[in-house]
């Protein structure tokens, strides 16, 4: 899959339809991960790329036809992991542990929800 906007997968989503998203970047060993929604997945990539002091290492996308089921799943996560808010929609991850429980996490959310399997652009 290409990735960009104009993916046949995207395309086929109503003009309202969200995607939510999980970026991750790091800075010297430490891990930050972004969870949100977008209409445009390549586009919300451009844009973090834009105001993120590092390198996003990850960006992960999961289309759905229900906007409300996307930000339903990205306030669930945001707060399962609360306690590892940084700023905005960023989380720090601690170490090895917290990365592997945020991505379960976000899978098994997301399966139990019936989304389809992630798309990764980086």
């Amino acid at each position: 899959m290409s990735g960009r906007t104009d993916d046949p997968a995207i395309q086929q989503l109503p003009r309202r339809a969200k995607v939510l998203y999980v970026a991750t970047t790091s800075w010297h060993g430490l891990t930050f991960v972004k969870v949100g929604i977008t209409g445009s997945p390549q586009e919300r990539l451009n844009h973090i790329k834009t105001y993120c002091p590092f390198p996003i290492e990850k960006f992960l996308y999961l289309p759905t036809e229900d906007e409300y089921l996307a930000a339903r799943i990205e306030k669930n996560l945001h707060r399962i992991y609360a306690n590892k808010h940084t700023n905005g929609e960023w989380f720090f991850l601690e170490d090895k542990e917290d990365i592997y429980w945020f991505f379960t996490t976000f899978m098994e959310i997301t399966e139990a929800a019936g989304m389809s399997s992630a798309v990764t652009l980086l």
